[in-house]
């Protein structure tokens, strides 16, 4: 028995028709109105083919639609990935997770604050570091001591 196949693009998607040639047909003279532009003239198209060509295969990182199964080569082994790397903490979190700690029983300044978070493998920036002491200063987990540049942070309560 005869088979066609034809591919019909559209601008919502392309369509691919494949089996005997009757059932091509039939579905081509379905979607015909949808091929037309809106001037209402129809697109030229190449008559019904009765052979069917090899599918394309696309080389190895192309874009575009997945090939077929029977073009896809054969699933190797599995290899285990690698664990997630937990998400990174934000500055706000980390300084949180001192007052936790016991890090702000004495008074600190911003500069020691900064070098015990990158000891410890935080890394923030200076104003990151500012505006995490701000916003724990304003919830009430730190109290201040000093003005301007001796502004000093600890345990709200001590």
């Amino acid at each position: 028995m005869d088979q066609a196949r034809v591919i019909i693009d559209l601008k919502e998607g392309i369509i691919e028709l494949e089996g005997p040639v009757d059932f091509v047909r039939h579905y081509l003279e379905t979607y015909q109105p949808a091929t037309k532009p809106a001037g209402g003239r129809a697109r030229r198209s190449s008559p019904v083919s009765t052979v069917t060509p090899p599918p394309r295969v696309k080389p190895p990182g192309a874009r575009g639609r997945r090939a077929k199964a029977e073009a896809l080569p054969a699933k190797e082994k599995a290899v285990p990935v690698e664990a997630k790397k937990p998400k990174p903490v934000s500055c706000t979190q980390a300084v949180g997770g001192y007052i936790d700690e016991g890090f702000f029983d004495q008074p600190r300044s911003i500069g020691e604050i900064s070098k015990h978070l990158k000891e410890t493998g935080v890394n923030c920036t200076g104003r990151a570091v500012k505006v995490s002491l701000t916003r724990l200063t304003g919830a009430g987990a730190l109290a201040t001591a000093g003005k301007g540049r001796g502004v000093r942070y600890h345990r709200f309560g001590l």
